[in-house]
């Protein structure tokens, strides 16, 4: 049994260094919440959504058009960055999103004859509408990505 003991802490060191990964994850993602103000997101109306947004994307270099409050067709915001134009279509929900999100934002990038589309979101969106943007090359902001660009500029 003697002979075993200085290899003995082989089989124990991966669990804890798994643990530990584990516990340092939480903490960092708890972190990134708080910070993000993502509860505060999630208590918006939908037009102060929108407004937030075009402050986060004014924030990343953008120049913001916001459309929302008109007869939008499919677009909450306008914006040009690096020679690009997009077209954002803003969706603060409390369940998943679905393909009719993806599909205003297709039919937005066309009336609006923009160069990409991008849809955000405080929540997730269902496989379908992932599928549908990735056909239709909308570019899809989840909740986590949207916490990653807040934390970014912040």
């Amino acid at each position: 049994m003697i002979e075993y003991l200085p290899r003995l802490w082989l089989v124990w060191i991966f669990p804890l260094l798994y643990v530990l990964f584990r516990i340092g994850w939480k903490f960092y993602r708890t972190y990134r919440l708080h910070h993000s103000g993502i509860k505060e997101i999630d208590h918006m109306r939908g037009s102060e959504f929108e407004a937030y947004l075009c402050w986060l994307f004014e924030q990343l270099g953008h120049k913001v058009i916001n459309v929302g409050d008109t007869g939008d067709f499919g677009a909450d915001l306008l914006t040009k960055y690096e020679g690009e134009e997009y077209v954002v279509q803003a969706k603060r929900y409390e369940a998943n999103v679905g393909i009719e999100a993806v599909q205003q934002t297709v039919g937005a990038r066309g009336y609006y004859e923009t160069d990409k589309a991008i849809c955000v979101t405080n929540s997730e969106y269902t496989r379908a509408a992932k599928r549908l943007a990735e056909a239709n090359a909308v570019e899809l902001w989840d909740r986590d990505r949207l916490i990653a660009e807040v934390n970014r500029v912040k």
